[in-house]
């Protein structure tokens, strides 16, 4: 693995604390949606720093998963909706359920997981 300039360090250091305090510069009643979309801001950051094209399906899910945090979040923000307790916001939304897709997904992955290359790491 590369290592990290320092202008990578103080990039990555900056993506962690937007990501932990940046929601205190929201309004109370953003703070938890702005958290969220912070924190899924920051794994899609990180997914783009590390991203390699051997493992290309693995980035491809978790930034669609983050994606949907961050545009589910906004979305929220701006126009509320009704989000039955333990229902996923996004869901919530379009009336289907996503995180069904989502397992699937992750199910598909990790039976195909042995097929994806390993660069440097062995087998």
């Amino acid at each position: 693995m590369a290592r990290l300039s320092r202008s990578d360090a103080a990039l990555l250091l900056a993506v962690g604390a937007l990501r932990h305090y940046g929601w205190g510069m929201f309004p109370p009643e953003f703070a938890g949606m702005a958290s969220k979309a912070l924190g899924a801001v920051a794994i899609l950051y990180l997914l783009w720093r590390l991203y390699s094209p051997a493992w290309w399906p693995l980035f491809a899910w978790w930034a669609w998963e983050e994606m949907q945090v961050v545009v589910c979040s906004a979305w929220y923000a701006v126009e509320p909706w009704t989000v039955a307790p333990g229902q996923a916001i996004c869901s919530a939304k379009l009336g289907i359920d996503l995180g069904a897709f989502g397992i699937v997904a992750v199910a598909f992955l990790l039976a195909h997981c042995q097929g994806f290359q390993l660069r440097g790491r062995g087998k």
